[in-house]
């Protein structure tokens, strides 16, 4: 009689293998996708801060033909890469690279006392992970870029006597950013000096 040598795998050998590989690509995927939110929140507070930064460039030659510094900004071509702009009037924005809505607008109260702009940045249309790291990034201070503070509509705005330039707590900022389908309720808005005539 024959015997036959078999040096296969066993079936649960190989369902073990399949087990294995299956919770490595698992982990990997989940590694993946957290980087690509980290990239998207950075990338997000990139071409916010370039918005900020054109329209400080420009904003002591502000025509008041122009109904907000977006269309300002956008008219001279002058958004981030990557970006759309969308200018009707007061309500145009520039839509970020991941589909967040930022306005840039003149504070009324402020645009002609004493030769001081101030401009609000409103952001909108983001998560609630987007809206506490906007929120929580150290945008400078006040005397060093004109960073006057960031709020939501729930929080109260900052005046320019007594500006908020520190980074708000992240703890502080989830509740400012009180999320409904995905979505923040409020706006995030961001107050800057932007120009300051002698």
């Amino acid at each position: 009689m024959q015997t036959i040598n078999q040096s296969g795998r066993s079936m649960i050998e190989m369902l073990g293998v399949l087990a294995i590989i299956g919770v490595l690509t698992a982990g990997g995927l989940t590694i993946v996708g957290k980087a690509r939110h980290q990239q998207e929140l950075t990338q997000l507070l990139s071409e916010t801060a370039e918005i900020v930064s054109s329209i400080k460039k420009m904003a002591c030659d502000y025509d008041d033909g122009y109904a907000s510094y977006v269309n300002m900004l956008c008219q001279s071509n002058g958004q981030p890469n990557g970006t759309t702009c969308t200018i009707s009037g007061k309500d145009s924005y520039i839509t970020t690279s991941s589909d967040a809505k930022v306005k840039a607008i003149p504070d009324p109260a402020t645009l002609t006392t004493e030769g001081v702009n101030y401009f609000d940045v409103e952001i909108s249309e983001i998560s609630k992970d987007a809206c506490v790291y906007l929120a929580s990034s150290d945008w400078g201070r006040r005397n060093t870029n004109g960073f006057l503070g960031a709020y939501s509509d729930a929080s109260g705005k900052p005046s320019s006597a007594s500006p908020n330039d520190e980074p708000i707590d992240p703890v502080l900022a989830l509740s400012y950013c009180a999320e409904e389908d995905g979505v923040i309720k409020k706006p995030l808005h961001l107050l800057f000096l932007a120009c300051q005539k002698n």
